[in-house]
């Protein structure tokens, strides 16, 4: 039903508004592509002020309390195809029986979505050993995981904006994600861009752990004060 309903009003909805604004200019140059609608503005959904990083004794009884073990990675989404999360967990299992990550888990947060059931299965045949699903989390839990994991690695397909990388560099991960322009957006110059193939998981992490001291900086993501602020000035004008 979704689908159809994008097939067959979104375009007319989308001539028939009066203000249109997206939430990346990588969205804003799809519309202007693909419909040849201008939009009047982007405005970056905000990151909530928990989003900060946690570190000292206030991490490590965090960890302790949910009995997770250094070192693991993080992935932070719910299980559909865009999100390429079996390749990253392929990856990851060959990875691990090669050796090149023998310490490593990955932690999985995100509930199960739709066309899984592969996904799934994979990652039940790992029984727990290295593929640790959470599903979901609080979101007061999140900058803990985020300040928490050796690196954030998040090889989506497509993306509006990316809040999950923003959510991690606002916490201070180092971060590994696809090579797009929303998801450059929502990073920065801080992350490690990748390629969303295996081959690309594959050589960012092997980047992030032959530099374990770098790419691990804390910036502030985009304020919902500020986008609101800037959508009234849209609605007003």
């Amino acid at each position: 039903p979704a689908l159809w309903t994008f097939k067959f009003l979104f375009k007319k909805d989308l001539f028939r508004a009066d203000l249109v604004t997206t939430n990346s200019r990588g969205t804003a140059e799809k519309l202007q592509n693909y419909f040849g609608k201008k939009t009047h503005g982007v405005i970056y959904p905000g990151v909530s002020d928990q989003f900060f990083p946690r570190a000292g004794k206030e991490l490590q009884m965090f960890l302790e309390k949910k009995r997770i073990d250094f070192p693991f990675f993080l992935a932070v989404c719910t299980w559909e195809p865009r999100k390429n999360l079996e390749i990253l967990v392929k990856t990851f299992l060959k990875m691990k029986k090669k050796g090149e990550i023998p310490k490593q888990k990955l932690i999985l947060l995100g509930g199960r979505g739709w066309k899984d059931d592969r996904l799934a299965s994979l990652i039940e045949s790992d029984q727990r050993r290295n593929i640790l699903p959470w599903g979901y989390v609080e979101d007061a839990d999140l900058p803990f995981f985020y300040s928490g994991c050796d690196g954030f690695i998040f090889p989506s397909l497509y993306e509006g904006f990316g809040m999950p990388v923003a959510e991690a560099r606002s916490c201070g991960a180092r971060i590994i994600t696809s090579d797009i322009p929303e998801l450059r957006e929502a990073g920065g110059e801080d992350p490690i861009y990748i390629q969303p193939t295996s081959e690309g998981i594959r050589e960012g992490i092997l980047k992030l752990l032959s530099n374990p001291k770098n790419f691990r900086r804390h910036r502030k993501g985009p304020s919902w004060e500020v986008g609101g602020k800037k959508l009234a000035d849209f609605l007003i004008s």
